[in-house]
């Protein structure tokens, strides 16, 4: 048999998709063509295809190129065959039950973290988004999960690529401390934010991996007046069961796998609260 033939266009947008993938920030055409060997012209077109189908969008300033929401739905469709949103449903229900808060399940893509579902709380108020919504990969909590799931030296490189954003006076403005907070991530499976992206609310967020890879975040979100620190303690140790539990889900599949993943009577699908 002969060798299998790989259309050009093809790899080169995969090569294109990867470099995207792998950045921390949009990078720009020039940094693009650089990156790939590529002229100019020629990843301008393919960068004009994928824009079309939603795999790749500019940033609102139109300078730089970013993974779009179309790529993201078609990655969350490979998950399993009832789609990841579907699998972590009852687990976000139950979280929000026990706790109060509103659960959020998102994925990160290039510079952002798109919100993929919502669960709201039962307190009377409550933290509430619509899917389809993003934030910032280094939007506290999340972004100290996303780089938790990434080698030391790689998750410093990214910190100490650009001043941290100051989203409130509370925000973690130092690389170094904020290094510290996601090797705290790394030992208790979980992340904090107190007060450190929006005023006034705490969150709490731990990874969801597929094959040992982060493939989407969990986190809870409520106003600092309900989500204190002995709250926010809790919701911690029950995300990172549900994060946990959900993770292995993902890679049996719904219905396959050992019995014993959800025994009987298990606090995540169990009645009492």
């Amino acid at each position: 048999m002969g060798r299998a033939y790989h259309p050009p266009a093809v790899l080169r947008a995969v090569r294109i998709l990867q470099c995207l993938s792998e950045s921390a920030r949009p990078l720009r055409l020039t940094d693009l063509s650089r990156r790939v060997g590529l002229g100019k012209s020629t990843v301008h077109g393919i960068l004009s295809a994928l824009e079309a189908v939603e795999w790749v969008e500019r940033t609102p300033e139109g300078r730089g190129y970013r993974l779009g929401k179309g790529l993201g739905r078609w990655i969350r469709r490979a998950f399993s065959p009832v789609g990841l949103p579907e699998l972590a449903r009852p687990f976000m229900e139950r979280l929000a039950a026990r706790i109060g808060e509103s659960v959020f399940l998102g994925m990160p893509q290039g510079d952002r973290v798109i919100i993929l579902s919502c669960t709201e709380g039962r307190n009377e108020l409550r933290v509430s988004s619509p899917s389809g919504t993003t934030l910032p990969l280094l939007a506290a909590a999340t972004g100290k999960v996303f780089l938790s799931s990434l080698p030391g030296e790689e998750a410093e490189k990214i910190l100490r690529s650009r001043p941290l954003p100051a989203f409130t006076e509370r925000s973690i403005r130092d690389p170094e401390r904020f290094l510290r907070e996601v090797d705290e991530v790394r030992v208790r499976g979980y992340a904090t934010d107190d007060e450190e992206y929006l005023r006034g609310v705490r969150a709490v967020a731990a990874p969801v991996k597929l094959h040992g890879d982060l493939v989407a975040i969990l986190w809870i979100v409520g106003f600092s007046s309900s989500l204190d620190a002995a709250a926010m303690e809790r919701a911690g140790e029950e995300l990172v069961e549900a994060a946990s539990l959900l993770s292995r889900l993902l890679e049996t599949g719904p219905g396959q796998g050992d019995s014993s993943l959800f025994p009987e009577g298990h606090p995540i699908f169990g009645k009492g609260a």
